[in-house]
């Protein structure tokens, strides 16, 4: 995902997608709201962070944009 990786707008589009502020999507992949937020900042700046493969497929999946799969609510949470 070296040259093709996602520019910072198109991760903040598929966050903005989700319905998911910065620090809820920072909690659910375990990293600090810092930590996402400079994935979210463009590669030209020093404090850039690269989205890693599977944050940016999970990432496309709650935002049901993912090219291949979606993902299904179960209909029984409980279960």
């Amino acid at each position: 995902m070296d040259d093709s990786s996602p520019s910072a707008e198109e991760i903040k589009s598929l966050r903005v997608k989700t319905g998911l502020t910065q620090k809820e999507i920072a909690m659910l992949f375990g990293i600090s709201l810092n930590y996402w937020q400079r994935k979210e900042l463009p590669k030209s700046s020093i404090q850039h962070r690269k989205i890693t493969n599977s944050e940016y497929m999970l990432l496309q999946l709650l935002a049901g944009e993912h090219h291949e799969f979606t993902l299904k609510k179960r209909n029984n949470p409980e279960k």
